[in-house]
C-alpha cells in the first residue's frame, strides 16, 4: 500500500481483527442514514454534500463535481454562517461535531459556513471533492467537514461482528420411571473395557503421552515388540522435553537465560512469544546455556534502583504498556499507534532502522 507503511499495515490487521473501530464505523453509518433521511437525499447516492439546510447528492464523478461547485457557490455568496451564540450552537446542525474531521483556515472559523461531505473513504469521488473543499477551507471561505460514507454493494451480505451470545438452557425436571437393567449391562461393558487398561499385576496402567501401551498390547499381541519400541521412543522424548526434573541450581538463572535468548533473537517478539507459550519444553535447553553476568548486573541494578524487587512491567520504547496489572487492549493498541507515528515521521527523514530504534528508545526528558 502507498498510504500505509508495512508496520501500519500489520497494525491495521490487528485493529480490524479486534474490531476496535466497529463502534465508530457504526456511528458514522447511523449519522449518515439519519441526515440522509432528514435532508431527503436520493436513495442510492454514492456521495452527497449538505450546507445551509440543503443537500446535493451525486451518483458519479460528473454529478459530484457539479454538486461541489454549486454548494461552494451557494455558501460563499449567501449569508450562510454558523451560529455565533453559544445557546444557538448547542442545537444547530451547522457546527462540527467533536468527532468530525474538520478542515478550516488558521483564523477563527466559528462563523464560516459549514459544508459536510459524505463519501466513501479512499474513493476517487472523495479525492476529487476533498481537493476542492479543502482548498476553499484553507482560504477561509468555508469550514469543511468530512464524514465517511459506507456504501454496501448490491447483493453483498452484511458483515457480522463478534459480540456476546445468550443461550437459554431449560432443564426438564420431570421424573420418569426407567428400567435400570440396560444401564447395568452397559456399566458391565464399560468395566470390561477399563480392565484392558490395567497392567499385568492388576494395577492401573500409567498413561504415556496419551497411550496405554499394555492395554493396546493385550488387544494386539502381535504388536508387542513394536509397541515396546514405540514406548521407549515416547519415554525418551518425554524425558528430553520435561523440565520438572531440573535441579534447583539449573533453574536459578532461567529468567536471565530466557532474556538473553530474546535479546539475541532476530525477531525478539516472536522469540518471547515462543518461550512464554512453550516454556516447559524449552526450559531444559535454556538451562544448558551459561548466564551472561553483565545482563544479570543490569537486571539487578534496575530492580534495586529503578523499579524495586519483584516488579512486573511491559514497556514499548520506554512507555509502560497496560498489559500487566490490567488487560487494556484498546490502551495497548493506542500506545502502539502513538509510537508508530514517531517511527513513520523518522522514516520519512530517510533514517535507517538502527538509528530510528536508538532514537525512539531514548528516555523521556525530565519534567
Amino acid at each position: 500500500s502507498q498510504l500505509l507503511s508495512p508496520l501500519r499495515l500489520r497494525l491495521l490487521d490487528v485493529l480490524i481483527s479486534a474490531h476496535t473501530h466497529s463502534a465508530r464505523a457504526e456511528m458514522w453509518r447511523q449519522l449518515a442514514a439519519a441526515e440522509a433521511a432528514q435532508y431527503n437525499v436520493t436513495v442510492g447516492a454514492v456521495a452527497w454534500l449538505r450546507a445551509c439546510g440543503i443537500a446535493r447528492s451525486a451518483d458519479g464523478p460528473a454529478s459530484l463535481q457539479a454538486a461541489v461547485d454549486a454548494m461552494v457557490a451557494a455558501v460563499t455568496s449567501s449569508e450562510c454562517a454558523s451560529p455565533a451564540a453559544a445557546e444557538e450552537r448547542v442545537l444547530s446542525d451547522d457546527i462540527p461535531l467533536p468527532v468530525d474531521h474538520v478542515y478550516a483556515s488558521a483564523s477563527d472559523h466559528s462563523i464560516s459556513p459549514l459544508v459536510v461531505l459524505y463519501a466513501p473513504v479512499g474513493s476517487m469521488l472523495f479525492a476529487r471533492a476533498h481537493a476542492v473543499l479543502a482548498e476553499h477551507a484553507r482560504r477561509g471561505e468555508l469550514t469543511y467537514v468530512y464524514r465517511p460514507l459506507s456504501v454496501m454493494a448490491a447483493g453483498a451480505p452484511r458483515q457480522t461482528l463478534q459480540g456476546y451470545g445468550v443461550q437459554l438452557a431449560i432443564k426438564n425436571m420431570e421424573y420418569k420411571a426407567m428400567d435400570d437393567q440396560a444401564i447395568a449391562e452397559l456399566g458391565a461393558a464399560e468395566d470390561t473395557d477399563s480392565d484392558a487398561e490395567l497392567g499385568a499385576d492388576g494395577e492401573e496402567e500409567e498413561e504415556l503421552n496419551g497411550f496405554f501401551i499394555q492395554a493396546i498390547g493385550s488387544r494386539r499381541p502381535e504388536l508387542v515388540e513394536a509397541l515396546a519400541t514405540f514406548a521407549d521412543v515416547l519415554a525418551s522424548a518425554e524425558a528430553e522435553q520435561d523440565s520438572s526434573e531440573l535441579k534447583v541450581w539449573a533453574i536459578q538463572d532461567l529468567g536471565l537465560q530466557a532474556a538473553e535468548r530474546v535479546l539475541k533473537a532476530t525477531e525478539p517478539l516472536k522469540a518471547l512469544r515462543d518461550i512464554c507459550q512453550n516454556f516447559p519444553f524449552v526450559a531444559r535447553s535454556l538451562s544448558k546455556k551459561p548466564a551472561v553476568r553483565e545482563l544479570e548486573e543490569e537486571v539487578s541494578y534496575r530492580q534495586q534502583a529503578l523499579w524495586g524487587p519483584h516488579y512486573s512491567g511491559a514497556f514499548l520504547n520506554g512507555r509502560q504498556l497496560p498489559v500487566v496489572h490490567e488487560n487494556d487492549l484498546v490502551g495497548l493498541l493506542t500506545t502502539i499507534q502513538r509510537e508508530l507515528r514517531s517511527v513513520d515521521a523518522l522514516t520519512q527523514l530517510g533514517l535507517s532502522s538502527p538509528v530510528i530504534s536508538s532514537l525512539v528508545s531514548l528516555p523521556a526528558a525530565p519534567a
